[in-house]
């Protein structure tokens, strides 16, 4: 069996460098898309518990403007328009 790269030919370790640098590139953005969707879920549970009283939002109601509302008058307004509903 022959060798993928020659003993006398170019060195592999700048190509190992940088798959080891993409595949922690990868882990690191799993690991914020993770947490990002465990935001979002706990979120969307206080709207629905603080906000709806556990009751399901009709489609096309005003859920959304009542949210902003009530969030804009915050007096620490940490969540942004993309988190708030449209």
């Amino acid at each position: 069996m022959t060798a993928l790269i020659p003993a006398d030919g170019p060195t592999a370790a700048p190509l190992i460098a940088e798959l080891r640098r993409a595949d922690a590139r990868q882990r690191a953005a799993s690991a914020v898309n993770a947490e990002l969707t465990g935001l979002y879920w706990q979120v969307g549970q206080r709207i629905h518990r603080e906000i709806l009283g556990s009751q399901r939002a009709g489609y096309g109601e005003e859920v959304g403007s009542t949210l902003r509302r009530q969030l804009s008058r915050a007096p620490l307004n940490v969540l942004t328009g993309r988190i708030c509903l449209v």
